[in-house]
């Protein structure tokens, strides 16, 4: 009986991994520089401490990820302003589950959410040159397997290296 209780809970939910390109890319043949950028807007943060180490292995999985491309000399450095792209990544939706909790308490802890937009700018001007949505959730019909904040940066880190 809490075997069946457990499969129909584990099925409420459906995981939800969205992306949609907003602007189609334009040439980035002109940057050979990047810097990444991550602010936080109107978030309601159930853990600060969570939200922070958020940002801050999103700071080192994203300029890791497009060094990984090949295409940029210098990421995260000084650099000539005229052939520097900006990437700019805007957190709008935040709720921190860590693995931990997600072993340990499956899916009592609740839904990792992690959702904004990633917008290339060039430097020198601000001007647009793509953009993308994002929306990671996890879902409870994995159970305790099911996406917690970590695997979420991982597929971030995925779409931002995509836009390219």
């Amino acid at each position: 009986m809490l075997v069946a209780l457990f499969v129909g809970l584990a099925g409420c939910t459906q995981p939800v991994s969205q992306f949609k390109l907003i602007q189609k890319i334009s040439s980035l043949n002109e940057y050979q520089h990047a810097v990444v950028l991550i602010e936080g807007e109107g978030l309601e943060i159930t853990t600060q401490d969570g939200y922070s180490k958020t940002i801050e292995v999103l700071h080192k999985k994203i300029p890791k990820a497009l060094d990984n491309t090949g295409r940029f000399q210098t990421i995260n450095e000084e650099a000539d302003v005229a052939s520097q792209l900006e990437v700019y990544i805007l957190i709008t939706e935040f709720r921190y589950v860590s693995g931990v909790k997600r072993g340990m308490m499956g899916v009592g802890v609740g839904e990792a959410v992690l959702g904004g937009i990633i917008k290339l700018k060039a430097k020198t001007d601000g001007r647009s040159v793509g953009e993308m949505s994002f929306l990671e959730k996890s879902g409870d019909h994995k159970g305790v397997f099911s996406d917690y904040t970590g695997k979420q940066i991982n597929k971030v880190a995925s779409h931002v290296v995509s836009l390219f």
